[in-house]
């Protein structure tokens, strides 16, 4: 795994970043979906995160603060994703409560306004509280990832790893 320290374009840390976003909204989704328990899906929050965080660094000629500057911006898309992913799921949940809540009460349909009001409110609060825990979650862990790929990338490069193009110069 050493002789891959550093070999990929500075450029590809922001790759691997763009990765993880779409990596960690398809996972949000498809958990959202089937119901997935919080815990699991952070858990793999971290690992996608923490895990492009340390490729960003380890396998490319990027610094620490290069992967740091991709896992804050990663951070940012998570968390606009997640807030409309989010409120889509939930008031679109909270919609269908409450249509079948007036089919059961024979609610007359005077109210449509109202319900759809609190409905989208109801998701953009919901929205709101998962996209600032998932800013949390994909900032600490890319950030981690990235300064341990930079300490490990420095070992593997001080112990002989160096990237042919590093030691051909």
């Amino acid at each position: 795994m050493n002789n891959k320290a550093g070999t990929m374009g500075a450029g590809m840390a922001w790759g691997f970043a763009i990765l993880g976003v779409v990596l960690a909204l398809v996972v949000g989704f498809v958990g959202a979906k089937v119901n997935l328990p919080g815990k699991v899906m952070y858990a793999a929050y971290l690992a996608i995160f923490g895990g492009a965080g340390w490729a960003g660094v380890f396998l490319t000629k990027a610094g620490k603060g290069a992967g740091i500057g991709a896992a804050v911006v990663a951070a940012i898309l998570v968390t606009i994703g997640s807030y409309v992913i989010t409120s889509m799921v939930v008031s679109a949940a909270l919609a269908k409560g409450v249509d079948l809540n007036d089919a059961k009460t024979g609610a007359k349909a005077g109210h449509v306004a109202l319900e759809a009001g609190a409905s989208a409110v109801g998701g953009a609060i919901a929205g709101l509280i998962v996209a600032v825990v998932n800013f949390i979650v994909a900032l600490v862990a890319g950030i981690v990832g990235a300064v341990v790929g930079g300490n490990m990338k420095q070992k593997a490069l001080a112990e002989g790893g160096a990237p042919a193009m590093a030691r051909a110069a």
